[in-house]
């Protein structure tokens, strides 16, 4: 695999900038750590989805600032911002020279902010992805990529598919797709809508010369709701 977030545009380009503090939209928010900007989605009152790869991994078990703000374009911060205190993974991806094949099927994490944040913007679910879904136009993105905004305003891309990895388990799988993707929207959510509810199943990671990669599946899930159930 290349390099982490570096991806590919598919044209026609077909995100688009958007601004709203609406629900879900408000959700959806700007990822900054010591190693850069990404994306994220609020997935709890004090939870955030995003990638394993912003994270500052530290030697024992410990990581770096990280700052996330929901809802962030261009400077405004209409809900403020919160601040990494706990990191939920299940493997460290740095990013460092590539994301390899194992690291694609775990670069996501769930971060315990300092507050409750989502009790202002509220959430997203999450679901397990499944190979059953392959094809499907189903899946929207949100991200701040840095090539249309300079990673200072969200875009929205949607109707389009994703595909499971058939030689992985649904626990743990890459996802490939063909949405358009760009450096600063590595951990944005790839989510679909269940009974007029937004749900994620994976985020984004990285890509090839062919297609772009989101990492997701049941262990996501269940990361998900270990960070809650421990820190509600």
């Amino acid at each position: 695999m290349n390099g982490a977030d570096i991806e590919t545009i598919f044209s026609p380009d077909d995100r688009r900038v958007f601004n709203s503090t609406a629900y879900p939209w408000r959700c959806f928010g700007r990822v900054e750590s010591s190693l850069g900007s990404g994306s994220g989605v609020m997935i709890g009152p004090r939870h955030l989805l995003t990638c394993s790869h912003i994270v500052d991994w530290k030697p024992n078990n410990t990581t770096g600032w990280l700052k996330f703000t929901p809802a962030y374009y261009n400077g405004s911060a209409p809900f403020g911002a919160a601040w990494s205190t706990l990191t939920y993974y299940k493997y460290k991806v740095s990013g460092a020279g590539g994301v390899d094949y194992t690291e694609l099927q775990y670069d996501y994490v769930v971060i315990v902010l300092d507050r409750r944040i989502g009790d202002q913007t509220g959430w997203l679910g999450s679901k397990s992805y499944t190979d059953s879904w392959d094809g499907g136009l189903y899946w929207s993105h949100v991200g701040y990529p840095g090539d249309l905004t300079g990673g200072q305003r969200p875009t929205f891309q949607g109707n389009f598919a994703l595909n499971g990895a058939d030689e992985l388990a649904d626990a743990h799988q890459y996802l490939t797709h063909k949405a358009d993707v760009w450096p600063g929207q590595s951990g944005g959510p790839f989510f679909g809508w269940w009974n007029s509810s937004p749900y994620a199943v994976a985020i984004q990671s990285a890509h090839n010369a062919s297609a772009n990669f989101a990492s997701g599946g049941s262990d996501m899930v269940n990361l998900v709701i270990r960070a809650r159930t421990d820190h509600p």
